[in-house]
């Protein structure tokens, strides 16, 4: 009983110190995806903890195309290095015929995101589940759908943080330009 009680205690303080925690240690990201299909990730800070990110899937091995924008705000988990998110945004699909090679139909919907992602160096790696709906009248294919998938991106341009700039300063060992 005293080791349930002890794990539900270090749970409510490790959430609580991670709500003011800084969410992701990027400003840029560009990779890949590996899910239903493999595709393209980028991901771009635009404000504080909310980065835009596009994914594209160009139907290598599955019927369908799909290309997302999603908004996602990101939420401190243990430091900056690893954290939570979840969004929302436009989703395109588009059934392909791969043996005739034509697009069959296109359909935009909303979909959402729900993951995490760890960032270590110029190395990010993301999960992220993605549920979604088909908007409009006359659909093609599925009207609901949801995938997932890991990404593994490069950090172009990183997130200045303040340790960084501290020991940038502390540095003595480095010579002072004139």
């Amino acid at each position: 009983m005293n080791k349930s009680i002890g794990s539900l205690v270090l749970l409510c303080l490790s959430l609580l110190s991670s709500a003011t925690v800084t969410g992701q240690k990027y400003n840029t990201a560009i990779g890949m995806r590996f899910g239903d299909d493999l595709g393209i990730s980028i991901a771009q800070r635009f404000h504080g903890n909310y980065t835009l990110q596009l994914e594209h899937q160009d139907a290598l091995f599955t019927t369908t195309k799909q290309t997302s924008l999603m908004v996602k705000r990101h939420y401190g988990f243990l430091g900056k290095r690893m954290n939570v998110s979840m969004g929302a945004g436009g989703i395109l699909r588009q059934g392909v015929n791969n043996s005739e090679g034509y697009v069959e139909h296109v359909n935009g919907g909303l979909g959402f995101t729900f993951g995490g992602e760890f960032t270590i160096g110029r190395i990010n790696v993301s999960y992220d589940y993605m549920p979604g709906f088909v908007l409009g009248q006359n659909v093609e294919g599925p009207r609901f759908f949801s995938g997932s998938g890991v990404s593994l991106r490069y950090v172009v341009w990183q997130r200045k943080g303040k340790a960084r700039e501290t020991l940038k300063k502390l540095a003595f060992w480095k010579k002072k330009k004139k």
